[in-house]
């Protein structure tokens, strides 16, 4: 293929503040078949992205450019893109790139031109490739495409779709992504890796989605980089409609990182006033740490600043915001060992000098000892209210103080570990004042009424955990394997950090990295001596993981029946993954029984609270909960409740049966990693529970498009059924089902045909020859069968289907129906239109008084549609078509691409009946929804 640069073009994306002053280019390069501006445009809105981007940054010089894209000039990949990118290279130098600093944002096969231009040999190449400072890949198959898997089987389309080369040149992108990450390899040009999480809707193709990109392929291994999932599809993946979306900003401080703006003026000088001085506080830089102002409080406590403190600077801008915007109380709350105090501590000793009436520190975990406290910070060394104040009474003290707090004068106040909201309502300043109050809790949520601004405080960054480490051990690399697994092991908790470190440091001369990552994954891991080790951390607390959890599960009371079932849901939290989001519907359930001594809802639901209120489990989105890596590990330590365990086993099971029978995997996203924690641990057992675990996992994990995943658990539920329940069981023939299902659809057949053929033999002797599961698996048989081509060995098998769902479920039933329309889509695809007519005419009739809604009527409207057409009934055939469409854009929406499907169907009806105009508009509407996605029509059972 012959590619000039004429085919390219350079679009600019708003402009640079002025061209003397512009700091470096950022390109962003669609996929195949993409567009300039679409690609990147979410679904009415009015503006792309990478427009928001380049507001944001004016001294950067945005760009899109457009790549020649037409499926049929597509001889080889690999042939293209090298001609293309020398091509590339040379056309924009040409426009003025290679000058200054680059970055490029990529997605999906743009991301291999980039990659191919940057490795080009041509001088244009190398300077551009000398100066690029980022790369972000969204969805890029660095090892080629899923879509060409399957487009690959249908020769019909192969030959005219350049995704398929993907497959055929896998060798060489293989080649091409070993190159670059041995170029990348020193580190001086960063990266963002993304792929997609959903599953994409293709357009006329007999399966009903697939990932085009997978995560295997989307991840191009560089070293330090995570490729991160983002919930879309192919094409949605890059239209973020927010410009809070993490792709938007994620993407933002890469470009702050690789091309930083231009230096800030300083910042004007502190107002004179001590009122005026509190709206000075800054907000986007985080002051180093610096002297207190006169009249604090601090001092006495012995408190300093933490020179090992790191990962937090975002947090400390929240903070400062809030206070700078008139809320006067602010709680930072999280479970024992996030950092809390150490966050005050930072925030005090950084931003307390824009609090000229001073900073105070109270301790609120003993009511008895706060008054002290308080009249304390009146006296000598503190604000000094009066020369004779420490010969006045507590009481007057006290009032004198509080008196101050209530003044103009701006003041920061901690409390520390305050618990209960009675004791804040006793003590907090007077609002509107001068005041400020920063409180630290493991209680997340408060009485609105107290006018509160909760700021939930999470566990480390990754990469500010390993900081944290080397801040003990400077000696190791930052990019130490085992150091980041330390981290990762200890679940970034800030205290377990600081304690391995001090472990890593005291035992450097006879243990290395890699030794105290082993003991750490012993089972025994709270009782580790890294986690346990005497003294007091930088906030002056005990340094003891397992201590500090404690206090917080002391505080559950055996004579209160609240805090008894407390302890058994946190027992039922423990067996399910850490770390991850627990769906509140999930826990509930594991604690709620049956029997005499049943939990009911309401218990289960304070029981939860409870334990949220403890710090024992932290409040997460959508009103879920979570249970950190060290805190499961710690309630595991002290559980004693050997229901736990197959409670949740029962829990799990039933709500993964009840999500994946709605067809809708997304659905099942939430309880994935708790499903596949669970299967993990029962595996040992070989127990039926064991294998039923496995099977929901298996139907789930393929329904992802996780064929690699879903086989293991597949062919693990087999053998578990067949030993425990016996090869001629139901459930075994269930399990043969399961993996055939998922050998057809990676194209197996050969495989998939025997298992298909052994379930229908053991469901035909054990559950006898009508039995419904006997047409289930005469239906599946016959759907591989007729996958083949193979129309005459399938339609006796569907007919007998039909017959026997008929006979057993009766005429009118959802199954019935399915049947109906599989043998009539089949007799479609034999020519046998009169034959397939009267099944989807009953079909219909069945379906509509099902459900006139359904997706499955839609179908057969479709189907029937195509029939009556043929026969030349084009006003029926518009009116079927019609139904379809409205039925379509309820179930899916307006935008989604089996809308496209029928529209593409409607035109050339609407076309023929003479209005050739509304025509016109169907096909433009269809082509703009094509070109965000891609779906199918037809399917089986």
């Amino acid at each position: 293929m012959s590619v000039h640069s004429s085919a390219l073009r350079l679009q600019p994306i708003g402009s640079a503040l002025r061209a003397n002053v512009v700091r470096g280019d950022v390109v962003f390069v669609h996929g195949f078949g993409g567009d300039p501006r679409e690609t990147w445009r979410a679904n009415g809105a009015s503006s792309a992205w990478p427009e928001w981007l380049a507001d944001a940054r004016r001294d950067l010089a945005f760009h899109t450019l457009t790549w020649p894209v037409a499926g049929n000039d597509w001889l080889s990949v690999t042939d293209a893109l090298t001609t293309l990118a020398s091509a590339a290279a040379a056309y924009l130098c040409a426009n003025g790139l290679g000058g200054r600093p680059v970055c490029f944002v990529t997605h999906s096969m743009g991301g291999l031109l980039v990659k191919q231009m940057l490795r080009d040999p041509s001088p244009a190449a190398q300077a551009i490739a000398e100066r690029t400072r980022g790369v972000v890949f969204v969805a890029t198959p660095h090892l080629g495409s899923g879509f060409a898997n399957v487009i690959r089987r249908i020769p019909i389309l192969s030959s005219a779709i350049a995704l398929v080369e993907l497959e055929r040149d896998r060798q060489s992108l293989s080649a091409l992504n070993d190159w670059y990450r041995t170029w990348v390899a020193d580190g001086s040009c960063l990266h963002l890796v993304y792929h997609e999480a959903r599953r994409t809707r293709k357009w006329l193709l007999p399966w009903p989605s697939i990932l085009v990109v997978p995560r295997e392929s989307a991840d191009p291994g560089i070293a330090k980089v995570i490729a991160t999932s983002i919930d879309a599809d192919h094409i949605e993946i890059v239209k973020p409609a927010d410009p809070e979306h993490r792709l938007v900003k994620e993407v933002r401080i890469l470009l702050d990182s690789v091309l930083p703006s231009l230096s800030a003026e300083p910042q004007a000088a502190a107002a004179e006033s001590a009122e005026s001085l509190l709206p000075s506080l800054p907000l986007d830089v985080v002051p180093a740490p610096g002297q207190l102002p006169p009249g604090s409080q601090f001092a006495l406590r012995g408190l300093h600043p933490n020179p090992l403190f790191v990962g937090r600077d975002d947090d400390l801008r929240v903070l400062a915001r809030n206070m700078n915007q008139g809320r006067s109380i602010v709680v930072t709350t999280g479970i024992g060992g996030v950092g809390k105090t150490q966050l005050a501590i930072e925030f005090a000793f950084r931003y307390g000098q824009f609090f000229p009436g001073g900073v105070f520190w109270i301790s609120m975990e003993r009511a008895d000892a706060i008054a002290s406290q308080v009249a304390a910070c009146g006296g000598p060394g503190a604000m000094e209210l009066r020369p004779d104040f420490g010969d006045l009474k507590q009481d007057d003290q006290v009032s004198l103080v509080r008196a101050a707090w209530n003044d103009r004068t701006p003041r920061l106040v901690v409390f520390d570990n305050c618990e209960e909201e009675s004791l804040l309502r006793e003590w907090w300043p007077a609002p509107g004042g001068g005041c400020r109050v920063l409180v630290t809790s493991r209680r997340p949520a408060w009485d609105p009424t107290l006018g509160v601004t909760p700021y939930a405080l999470d566990i480390l960054a990754p990469e500010a955990s390993v900081a944290l480490l080397r801040g003990f051990r400077p000696d190791l690399a930052s990019d130490d394997p085992d150091l980041a697994a330390i981290a990762t092991e200890l679940d970034h908790l800030p205290l377990a950090l600081h304690l391995a470190g001090s472990y890593l440091r005291d035992r450097q001369y006879d243990m290395s990295p890699a030794q105290v990552l082993r003991e750490l994954r012993q089972p025994q891991m709270m009782e580790h001596p890294a986690l346990a080790r005497s003294g007091k951390t930088p906030t002056g607390r005990e340094a003891h993981v397992w201590r500090t959890f404690a206090l917080g599960f002391d505080r559950l009371n055996s004579a209160d029946q609240i805090d008894v079932d407390a302890k058994a849901l946190l027992a039922r939290a423990a067996c399910l993954a850490p770390g991850e989001l627990i769906p509140r519907e999930l826990l509930v359930v594991s604690l709620v029984g049956e029997g005499p001594d049943a939990v009911d809802r309401s218990r289960a639901e304070d029981a939860a609270r409870r334990l949220v209120d403890l710090g024992q489990m932290e409040g997460g989105g959508g009103g879920g909960f979570r249970l950190h890596r060290l805190l499961a590990a710690f309630a595991r330590s002290v559980a004693d409740d050997a229901s736990a365990r197959p409670a949740v086993d029962r829990a799990v099971l039933g709500m993964a049966r009840e999500l994946n029978a709605t067809g809708d995997p997304r659905r099942a996203e939430s309880i994935l990693p708790h499903l596949r924690f669970v299967t993990d641990a029962a595996l040992a057992r070989d127990d039926v529970s064991a294998g039923d675990l496995c099977g929901s996992l298996d139907y789930l994990l393929d329904a992802r498009g996780d064929y690699a995943g879903a086989r293991l658990y597949s062919e693990r539920a087999l053998a578990i059924r067949e030993k425990a329940l016996g090869p001629e069981h139901p459930d075994t023939a269930t399990s043969l089902n399961n993996l055939a299902l998922l050998l057809q659809a990676q194209g197996d057949f050969a495989a998939a045909r025997p298992l298909y053929e052994r379930a229908l033999a053991i469901n035909e002797k054990v559950l006898g020859p009508e039995h419904p599961d006997t047409a289930t698996s005469l239906n599946n048989l016959a759907g591989l069968l007729r996958a083949q081509g193979d129309f005459a060995a399938a339609r006796p098998l569907y007919e007998r289907a039909l017959a026997i769902r008929e006979k057993a479920l009766g005429p009118e039933h959802p199954d019935t129906a399915t049947s109906l329309n599989n043998l009539a889509l089949l007799l479609r695809a034999q020519g046998d239109f009169a034959a397939a007519r009267p099944l989807l005419e009953r079909a219909i009739t069945v379906l509509d008084r099902i459900d006139a809604r359904s997706s499955g009527l839609a179908v057969s409207l479709f189907g029937l549609a195509l029939i009556v057409r043929a026969e030349g009934d084009l006003a029926r055939a518009s009116s079927l078509l019609e139904r379809a469409i409205e039925i379509d854009e309820a179930a899916y929406g307006p935008d989604h691409l089996e809308v496209a499907t029928d529209l593409e169907a409607l035109a050339p009806i609407v076309e023929e009946l003479g209005d050739r105009a509304r025509a016109q508009k169907l096909r433009e509407r269809a082509a703009r929804i094509r070109a965000r996605s891609a779906g199918s029509k037809e399917g089986g059972e």
